[in-house]
């Protein structure tokens, strides 16, 4: 893990924070719709990662489903003679 896991969680904490912040003060404060919207995309996605980060090898599986380059498995072997 290392020493510097606890900074790296914390740090990957802090981005869903700010993301958070940002959806409010563009919501309430400045009412733009789009940057609003934008943020609750990255908003979701940081939690999505912060929370995939918490289990082991949970990044690597999270990679091949966003990226869809999870190997597929040939449904049984003997289809394949």
């Amino acid at each position: 893990m290392g020493v510097f896991a606890p900074c790296w969680r914390a740090l990957r904490l802090n981005r869903y924070i700010v993301t958070l912040i940002g959806t409010l003060l563009s919501v309430f404060y400045f009412k733009w719709r789009l940057v609003s919207f934008g943020f609750v995309l990255l908003q979701f996605a940081a939690l999505t990662w912060y929370v995939a980060t918490l289990r082991p090898l949970a990044t690597g599986w999270l990679g091949e489903v966003v990226l869809g380059t999870a190997a597929r498995a040939p449904l049984s072997s003997a289809a394949a003679d």
